[in-house]
């Protein structure tokens, strides 16, 4: 050790220096293995608090309904077949309009096929573009009626592939509004990281 006096080199746990005589404080040992002291108040016992989770940072990326959160969770095969499903029956829509037009034109009738035609349009893009559950139960009913005008007016079994595509729009609308509001009952407790990303 040093002297803190005379700069002297000397023993380690000298009482006095040999040097110039100035008494040196005791060196202070550590207790080996000795547990550390802390405050009793700093390990007070604390109510448990559960972690509380906000909404995502960005506000924006939250989907607000069933067509958004299909459409950002698409890269999972499930959410992926719903909205490939919604879209097949909403361009089936489409087709039987257009079918339906080019029935009429050839048959020369009254104006009740061109309406009929834009019937279809309308729940093609209600059920496509909005994904709604109202919309897909309307053209279902209206399928239902029109298969059965139909096959009482020509006497063959006709307008079921319109019912098919009414089936099948009210089961995969719904779909999406349950997946919708199943996300919507879990995203409270999500952690922000675990929302959705930025798209």
């Amino acid at each position: 050790m040093i002297c803190p006096v005379c700069g002297k080199e000397i023993a380690d746990g000298s009482a006095v220096c040999p040097i110039c005589g100035v008494a040196l404080a005791a060196p202070q040992n550590p207790v080996p293995n000795a547990a550390p002291q802390y405050a009793p108040q700093q390990y007070a016992a604390q109510p448990y608090a559960a972690p509380q989770y906000a909404a995502p940072q960005n506000p924006a990326v939250m989907p607000k309904n069933a067509k958004q959160f299909i459409k950002q969770m698409s890269h999972i095969q499930e959410y992926k077949n719903i909205r490939t499903e919604i879209n097949v029956c909403g361009i089936l829509f489409y087709v039987f309009a257009a079918a339906t037009i080019a029935l009429s034109l050839l048959v020369k009738s009254s104006g009740a096929g061109l309406v009929d035609a834009f019937i279809l349009v309308g729940f093609g893009l209600w059920i496509q573009l909005g994904y709604s559950r109202v919309g897909s139960i309307i053209a279902l009913v209206y399928s239902i009626l029109n298969m059965i005008y139909m096959t009482v007016s020509t006497g063959k079994l006709g307008g079921y592939l319109i019912l098919i595509a009414a089936v099948c729009s009210v089961i995969y609308t719904f779909k999406a509004a349950k997946a919708f509001k199943q996300y919507k009952e879990s995203a409270a407790v999500l952690p922000p990281q675990q929302q959705f990303p930025q798209q």
